[in-house]
């Protein structure tokens, strides 16, 4: 397959987004579906035609439309209807594809633009989730520093939060702010915060303990 995506790139002259080959696999696009998209990135009038898709492209219709499926699945291609004269034809849709490949621009920039003292942040959420963060999540830490969060208090939130088995931002924003509240600031603050809630756990077991249910 990707020796028909080269040829059809060498022999036609094609207009292609230098951006989906630089972001070719963040996209997850496969070979053949970047033959199908090149293909419908040069349609003038992006209309589904199957019999003329199928021939210019030399591929049987129902490999043709197995692939436009798993495009519409993945949210890179959608048909829309589209009325010409009495009749309803579908005509492709792209904005999905250039909504992923700009959300793909942005998310790296973001990560470039990260300063180097601020990396030992990020790496310690991405080290916790287990995953690469989100551009949104990239925004939110930020959000935290800028209204006056210190990296010590955020990085005490994320693991009060994975301790309890929650691996959000949104869980985390709601234990930064109950700190806030508390008047919470560093690592003695929340030890001291914890040891009086265990005493206080401990103060109402023993009344609970002593106290008679059956007379009372």
């Amino acid at each position: 397959m990707f020796d028909k995506v080269l040829d059809m790139v060498k022999t036609k002259n094609l207009v292609v987004p230098g951006m989906i080959f630089f972001h070719l696999e963040e996209l997850g696009l496969k070979y053949d579906e970047l033959y199908v998209i090149i293909y419908i990135l040069n349609l003038s009038n992006k209309e589904f035609d199957m019999v003329t898709m199928s021939s210019e492209l030399n591929m049987k219709p129902k490999e043709l439309l197995r692939i436009v499926n798993e495009l519409t699945e993945k949210n890179y291609v959608k048909l829309d209807l589209v009325k010409k004269e009495s009749n309803l034809c579908e005509h492709f849709n792209l904005d999905g594809l250039y909504n992923k490949l700009a959300f793909n621009i942005i998310g790296k920039e973001e990560k470039e633009e990260i300063k180097e003292p601020t990396n030992t942040l990020f790496d310690e959420f991405e080290k916790e989730f287990k995953r690469p963060l989100t551009p949104k999540e990239f925004q939110i830490i930020n959000a935290w520093k800028e209204v006056g969060y210190t990296e010590e208090l955020i990085i005490l939130a994320l693991h009060e939060a994975t301790y309890n088995g929650a691996y959000s931002v949104a869980y985390i924003d709601k234990v930064l702010s109950a700190w806030d509240n508390k008047g919470i600031k560093n690592a003695q603050d929340v030890e001291r915060n914890r040891q009086e809630f265990n005493k206080k756990k401990e103060e109402i077991e023993e009344i609970d303990e002593e106290y008679d249910w059956l007379n009372e």
